[in-house]
């Protein structure tokens, strides 16, 4: 079989494929842990530990859109919503069809749904509250119960920008497609400082940008808009999953830097 005879979407899911084979094979490799991505004597998972809880019922399940160059990688931050939501959170690969992967077609039948946002800041987005606030207005309609408690779908992209508006181009169009929703001010404020208390910020990723809002990672900027919608449900309280996941970005940045100088001077 000749590659070129395929047809072009066969071409992009082989090549993804052999891509993460090989990513795959070296994480083996290197004994490194499936979860965090780093080697077993960097692992942090033991210090992130889940933080979803049964009785929530503002968000039904995560959906993690990644681009398949950032699977395996030790500075990637996305991997960090898989391990606080190890239930609520599917891994959706772009580029590889629904045929292929059923988190794929979860996602796709997710997006029929009105209760389905996409965490991305274009100029459509608008915040959750303003969101709820339509949808609250709407409900008998969209819902067929008046007071009803249904949650909501959430979909996080994950890749360099460039990567990221490429795949939100592609799964989500403008015109009938799920809303955009984009942090809070109070969560902006957050993360366009570039020290929190005298140190520097934690949700900020190790990858350099020079553009400050460019620095914040996927897994800061998922944890913060947590904060916006399931705020009603927890409050001030010390269990709240966004203030329970505050520590682990620090965590994760401390343990890949850990093992980029221990290959640096091996």
């Amino acid at each position: 079989m000749n590659v070129l005879d395929l047809p072009p979407q066969e071409r992009e899911v082989l090549g993804i494929a052999h891509h993460l084979k090989e990513r795959l094979q070296t994480l083996r490799k290197n004994n490194s842990c499936p979860r965090c991505w780093l080697q077993e004597i960097n692992c942090f998972c033991k210090h992130c530990p889940p933080v979803e809880s049964v009785g929530q019922s503002n968000l039904n399940r995560l959906f993690l859109l990644m681009h398949h160059k950032e699977i395996g990688m030790a500075v990637d931050t996305a991997k960090l919503i898989l391990t606080s939501y190890p239930n609520t959170c599917r891994l959706v690969v772009a580029g590889v069809g629904s045929e292929f992967q059923e988190s794929m077609a979860e996602m796709e039948a997710a997006l029929i749904q009105r209760r389905c946002l996409v965490l991305f800041p274009d100029e459509t987005a608008r915040t959750f509250e303003d969101i709820e606030n339509e949808m609250r207005i709407a409900k008998a309609k969209y819902t067929g119960v008046e007071d009803s408690k249904v949650g909501w779908d959430v979909i996080v992209i994950d890749g360099t920008w460039q990567q990221a508006r490429r795949m939100q181009k592609r799964y989500f169009p403008v015109e009938g497609g799920p809303c955009r929703v984009k942090l809070s001010k109070e969560a902006l404020v957050t993360l366009e400082q570039d020290t929190v208390n005298g140190e520097a910020n934690a949700g900020h990723q190790l990858r350099k940008h020079s553009m400050t809002w460019r620095k914040v990672g996927t897994f800061e900027a998922t944890r913060l808009f947590l904060m916006d919608l399931l705020a009603q449900e927890y409050g001030n309280s010390s269990d709240a999953p966004w203030i329970r996941m505050e520590s682990y970005q620090q965590i994760a940045n401390s343990a890949a830097q850990k093992q980029s100088m221990s290959r640096f001077f091996s």
